[in-house]
């Protein structure tokens, strides 16, 4: 154990709980793994970091802790020359902890490894569960991600992250290569429905298969459309989504906008739909809607990063008067912006009087 640590283990509780807090944190979690005392006595308050990250791919196991000052990437392979010995879950382990490598413009990364019998999935899987047992009782996390970089994860509803966390900041779904992540429907409907994450980023592949049930998430990217079906683009959270790619099942962007209008998705800001190269039928996904020209100009739709076309529609929400602007771009890609009342700020000047004037009513007061 580095020196300074020695001394401290003599002191009272609560002096330890405020000199840690000078201390670099990696230096702490280190410490923890090569006394018991010093463990007892961090569990007893914990250590706040910003983020830990649990990342699960076909070679790759590993967590990143989120520090603030830096990040600490935690790996799990089978070493060819062991040093150090921490003892973590009550098992004492092979590791080494590498040099603290400045990076100007992100976090310093310290790279941290841990030795397993075996280069196989599951060994690093043990292992790993060793090490988040032993963090989650030191640490306090003020958010978790969780990576999957699987090809096959049918594995997914078996991991030992969910008997530690099922709810996420961030849930990412996709392999290092260009293609798609492939599982079994029950993982799928793990996936969605047992796990919790305000943000969703999935490349899945499914063969004969359709989800039929809104995505349950703040902000959804989907980047394989195979199982995706038009309910699920329609979720009471869902704030902004865009989707890529086709799928297998009819998307109807004319209901998901119809249901907006109706009152679904309060929430919703932005919702793009690119179909790549398959063609669009405006009139079929325009139908019935009561639209007229944009009072929006290109400037408006610039501030807010969408895109701008010339035939762009308005839309009005029945409920409030809430305003959503379409458009289509080259008959493959839909954009639905929707303007909330903190979307002022972006409009122009002759916009907001034009809005303030013919639409006085419009913003509801919150």
């Amino acid at each position: 154990m580095p020196k300074p640590f020695f001394p401290v283990l003599k002191l009272p509780n609560v002096v330890i709980d405020q000199l840690v807090k000078h201390w670099d944190m990696e230096n702490v979690i280190d410490a923890t793994m090569r006394s018991d005392k010093f463990f007892c006595e961090v569990e007893k308050f914990k250590i706040v970091i910003k983020s830990l990250t649990w990342l699960v791919g076909e070679t790759l196991v590993g967590i990143d802790l989120d520090l603030g000052s830096c990040i600490v990437q935690i790996r799990f392979v089978k070493m060819g020359e062991t040093t150090g010995v921490k003892k973590v879950d009550g098992v004492y382990v092979y590791s080494t902890k590498g040099p603290r490598i400045p990076n100007a413009n992100k976090e310093d990364h310290i790279l941290w490894t841990f030795n397993v019998d075996h280069n196989k999935l599951e060994d690093k899987l043990v292992r790993a569960e060793q090490v988040t047992k032993h963090l989650l009782k030191i640490l306090k996390p003020e958010e978790f991600h969780f990576q999957c970089g699987l090809n096959n994860a049918t594995i997914l509803p078996d991991l030992f992250i969910w008997s530690h966390r099922k709810g996420f900041s961030t849930i990412l779904v996709k392999r290092s290569d260009r293609r798609s992540t492939t599982m079994s429907p029950e993982a799928l409907i793990f996936l969605m429905e047992e796990l919790k994450a305000d943000y969703r980023d999935l490349k899945i592949r499914m063969n004969a298969f359709q989800y039929y049930k809104p995505i349950q998430a703040k902000t959804l990217t989907l980047e394989d459309m195979s199982w995706v079906t038009t309910i699920c683009l329609m979720g009471p959270q869902l704030v902004k989504a865009r989707s890529v790619g086709r799928s297998t099942a009819h998307i109807d962007f004319n209901e998901i906008i119809t249901n907006w209008v109706n009152g679904g998705s309060p929430n919703l800001e932005r919702l793009v739909l690119d179909t790549s190269s398959l063609g669009l039928d405006a009139a079929a996904v325009y139908k019935d809607l009561k639209m007229e020209p944009s009072i929006f100009t290109k400037c408006d739709m610039t501030r807010r990063l969408c895109d701008f076309t010339d035939d762009c529609q308005d839309v009005r929400r029945l409920s409030d008067g809430r305003i959503a602007t379409l458009h289509s771009i080259v008959d493959r890609k839909l954009e639905m912006t929707v303007w909330h009342k903190k979307h002022l700020m972006f409009l122009s000047p002759a916009t907001y009087y034009k809005l303030k004037s013919t639409h006085g009513g419009y913003f509801p007061k919150k």
